[in-house]
């Protein structure tokens, strides 16, 4: 049996279709969304040697009695998926995943196969450490997508945004899309302003909605029956829709690795694809505050390093490419292809033009320079801003 560790419900049940549809039947999973009795039946199919590939949440590991169920069921190789989670160093640090080495041990395996597609060499050093792999192969392979535009969109306010996302949006070559918004409200806002704007089915996903609502959501833009969904990062990871055309921020995410993974969802199909990040000031002094209110210690200073590292991309005046690479340790000379312009520094008149309601003169300065208007938000005792 091989044993996968998946952080989000959509992405096993993704992939377990995906393997069904594949004609391999032999996978199955559990998690605490699944009725019990689902969740027993997968175990008994696995105990019989039905089911050869099991995709597990990380937090039922901690679960009284659940590792001794798997008592008789011979392990070969126990997958972590994401495997970033596990790391205070990564952007999407889950104490969950704490239990898994430990979980691993218990569990006879055999083999311990670690996986993520975000990892600084910082983190990957980590989650080694974190993992307890000893003489462990390390494969890395490259970050740069040469089908995917890098844009970053200098903005006033989220008035503006919207109008410049819409503006965007309207080219019906531009979809499907995916937005990211910062907030549950903001992403409900903003699914509601863009279907009315632009007359396109478009839905909202975040955390806050029931299960049934985010599962009918998915699948409706799975199957395109939606073409815009306006979400947090609880759209993430796990949605592997190949013909994404372009993926919008509506605001700066906390992290590089965020920023990546989330604009990763667009060219999967290898066709040309834009990923515009709609900046504004407003969103450094937002990223300050929170960072401010948070705990000391180790994970508020890695919280700082992803600040630094996400305004460093939005306000360099270098290849957004480049940047993006040297970031994940990627040393490899990037490569675009053809026809696809690299991104708004090498390639100016990239940037979408300003939507005729956003011709002010406050706006018309947003759109020169490429960067996000400086918030400053004051001096922070021993952090270099």
């Amino acid at each position: 049996l091989t044993i996968v560790v998946s952080p989000l419900v959509s992405l096993m049940a993704d992939q377990v279709a995906g393997l069904e549809r594949a004609g391999a039947s032999r996978a199955a999973l559990i998690n605490s969304q699944q009725a019990a009795g689902d969740n027993r039946e997968a175990l008994a199919r696995a105990r019989g040697g039905d089911v050869r590939l099991l995709y597990v949440a990380p937090e039922r590991f901690a679960a009284p009695g659940f590792v001794d169920a798997f008592e008789g069921i011979d392990v070969g190789m126990f997958v972590v998926d994401e495997a970033h989670c596990i790391s205070q160093w990564g952007h999407d640090f889950r104490p969950d995943y704490f239990e898994l080495p430990a979980a691993a041990r218990a569990l006879g395996a055999r083999q311990l196969f670690a996986c993520t597609a975000t990892a600084t060499p910082r983190v990957a050093g980590d989650v080694l450490v974190r993992l307890g792999l000893r003489d462990a192969v390390r494969v890395t392979t490259g970050f740069d997508r040469p089908n995917l535009s890098y844009l970053v969109v200098p903005s006033v306010n989220d008035a503006d945004r919207s109008d410049r996302i819409a503006s965007v949006l309207r080219d019906p070559a531009a979809r499907p899309a995916n937005v990211y918004a910062g907030t549950r409200a903001r992403s409900e806002e903003l699914a509601g302003s863009l279907g009315r704007t632009l007359g396109v089915p478009t839905a909202a996903y975040h955390a806050g909605l029931d299960r049934d609502q985010r599962a009918q959501a998915q699948q409706r833009f799975m199957n395109d029956e939606i073409e815009i969904v306006v979400a947090t990062n609880a759209f993430g990871m796990g949605i592997d829709k190949p013909d994404v055309r372009t993926v919008c921020h509506a605001a700066v995410p906390e992290s590089l690795e965020a920023y990546y993974q989330e604009a990763g969802r667009a060219g999967r199909d290898g066709a040309p694809a834009r990923c515009l990040l709609f900046a504004a000031g407003r969103d450094k002094g937002l990223h300050v505050h929170f960072i401010q209110q948070s705990a000391a210690g180790e994970a508020q200073r890695a919280r700082w390093a992803s600040y630094r590292a996400i305004w460093g991309f939005v306000d360099g005046d270098g290849c957004r490419r480049v940047a993006i690479q040297r970031h994940f340790g990627d040393r490899s000379a990037p490569s675009v292809a053809e026809g696809v312009p690299c991104c708004d520094v090498c390639n100016p008149e990239a940037l979408p033009a300003p939507p005729l309601r956003a011709a002010s003169a406050g706006a018309r300065r947003a759109s020169g320079p490429a960067r996000a208007p400086v918030v400053h938000a004051g001096p922070v005792p021993g952090v270099e801003l």
